[in-house]
């Protein structure tokens, strides 16, 4: 893959209309923490493991899916 973390963050928030506010109250807790989703969705930040877990399950993905982790055929 050639987008960034970032990239595939926003583009699975936006595939479901959600807004950065939305994810904060979400992953976070609370909307008014909106500027670590942007962070994250700007590769300026990286999101806990627990964070990863939990946007991996908010966008019903994997967290190799949001890493950018190619599957392997064995």
């Amino acid at each position: 893959m050639d987008d960034t973390f970032g990239q595939r963050i926003r583009q699975l928030r936006e595939q479901r209309g959600m807004s950065q506010y939305d994810v904060a109250e979400a992953i976070l807790g609370r909307r008014d923490r909106a500027g670590e989703v942007s962070r994250w969705e700007n590769d300026k930040n990286e999101p806990s493991h627990d964070n990863l877990r939990k946007l991996a399950h908010l966008f019903t993905c994997s967290t190799d899916k949001l890493l950018g982790v190619a599957s392997s055929a064995a």
